[in-house]
């Protein structure tokens, strides 16, 4: 069975939310594991999205350069 977290996006949800979502996984004493992996991407997603827009707003990088970058980051590869 497929969990939900896997087949979001991490741009459905905020930083703060995958953030507050690593936290409880971790709290409850689950370090690994499909959601774990799911909530540490969307944080990377965040990440790389903050760098990537911090540089559109100084001019450095193109808007649909960006958004291409974060498209290829959120591809998962076929297995």
């Amino acid at each position: 069975m497929t969990n939900q977290l896997e087949l979001t996006h991490p741009s459905s949800r905020t930083m703060e939310s995958w953030r507050a979502t690593l936290s409880a996984l971790k709290s409850r004493g689950e370090t690994d594991g499909p959601r774990v992996d799911a909530a540490e991407s969307g944080l990377s997603y965040w990440r790389c999205h903050t760098a990537l827009f911090r540089e559109v707003e100084r001019g450095t990088v193109d808007e649909a350069l960006a958004n291409k970058a974060l498209d290829i980051l959120t591809t998962r590869p076929r297995r």
